[in-house]
């Protein structure tokens, strides 16, 4: 997660958006981007290989209070862009890391304020060998 966090906050697509890897108490000011949780992890070895492969399942969630999809839209896709543009090297393992987006979906809240927030949540598939 250490090298996604990185990627997004220096990355020119998404390093516009406040990003944070826990949103700190109190209300923050829109839009802005935050590491989900890690859904799952798998780690294995390659057969008679002496390589090593780890597997993640991570979401990362976007949050917008802009009047319709537009802003909520647009951060996801550079959110894609940034992670997937060029490959991302994760500490201890020697071979750049695969990442897939897999799913995406927009959530709107109107529980809070009377400004409705759109809460993008994302799914990507890391995968890391050593």
């Amino acid at each position: 997660m250490n090298a996604t966090y990185a990627r997004l906050k220096t990355n020119a697509y998404t390093s516009s958006y406040t990003t944070y890897n826990y949103v700190p108490s109190g209300t923050q000011a829109k839009p802005y981007i935050t590491l989900g949780r890690l859904i799952g992890a798998r780690s294995a070895s390659f057969g008679n290989r002496d390589k090593a492969y780890e597997e993640n399942v991570i979401s990362i969630d976007v949050w917008s209070d802009y009047p319709g999809d537009k802003e909520c839209t647009e951060m996801m896709a550079n959110v894609v862009k940034a992670l997937t543009g060029s490959n991302l090297t994760i500490v201890g393992f020697g071979i750049p890391a695969l990442l897939l987006y897999e799913y995406s979906e927009i959530l709107v809240d109107v529980s809070e304020s009377a400004v409705p927030v759109r809460h993008g949540v994302m799914r990507f598939r890391v995968t890391m060998a050593s």
